[in-house]
């Protein structure tokens, strides 16, 4: 049952995780946030945190500071989960969504680890593309991505295991569904929305669709 002391927040990857609930629930229950965490799904109910403490980031999605995001960051800390309030949750949710189709993209386009990829000059370049175009779809729907973003994520990419790959690369792996609609797949549809080509996101989009679903029915 959904009252004035609900609060929703979704710790999904994607950019629109907060308007979908909003439709269901309410603008006024709902709270931005980012997991800031490496994880992967190594068996069916169990999910692993491949590296570091993990961090959560809220925010109400108008902007601004609240009580509310206060208690709920208060909450998680005393759960022993670090966490954070954020002014502007939409900007923090686009930072990651830059890195995410970044990073899985690559990875799963390619089958290879981020290492192989940041070594090689012409897949490097591909990255730096397919994260530019995210940076010119959030620049028409009003996030302020620092400047520079592209580039310190890419320095972020580089300081983590040379053997990180992207949840979609891990999922495509093994075999399972990917999460492709919620990433390059809703950047290739926000930049046809507001009129913002992405051809390299359409590349990856459209050379990972057939493997959404699971794998695909070989003749």
């Amino acid at each position: 049952m959904i009252d004035s002391d609900t609060w929703v927040l979704s710790l999904q990857n994607g950019v629109d995780s907060a308007e979908r609930l909003a439709k269901i629930v309410g603008n006024e229950h709902v709270i931005g946030a980012v997991a800031q965490v490496s994880a992967q799904l190594t068996e069916p109910g169990e999910i692993t945190q491949m590296a570091g403490p993990g961090k959560l980031v809220i925010g109400e999605c108008s902007g601004g500071a609240s009580l509310r995001s206060a208690q709920i960051a208060q909450a998680f800390e005393q759960a022993g989960i670090p966490s954070a309030v954020h002014p502007q949750i939409r900007n923090a949710i686009w930072e990651k969504f830059l890195l995410i189709c970044g990073l899985s993209g690559i990875t799963a386009l390619t089958r290879l680890p981020i290492g192989p990829v940041l070594g090689c000059p012409e897949s490097k370049a591909l990255l730096r593309d397919i994260m530019t175009e995210v940076a010119a779809v959030a620049r028409v729907n009003h996030i302020a991505l620092p400047d520079g973003c592209v580039d310190q994520t890419i320095a972020v990419l580089a300081s983590l295991s040379p053997a990180v790959r992207g949840s979609l690369a891990h999922d495509l792996a093994a075999g399972r569904r990917l999460e492709l609609e919620s990433l390059n797949g809703t950047l290739v549809a926000l930049g046809r929305k507001h009129c913002v080509a992405t051809p390299v996101n359409d590349v990856v989009y459209a050379a990972l669709k057939p493997y959404d679903g699971g794998p695909p029915v070989m003749p």
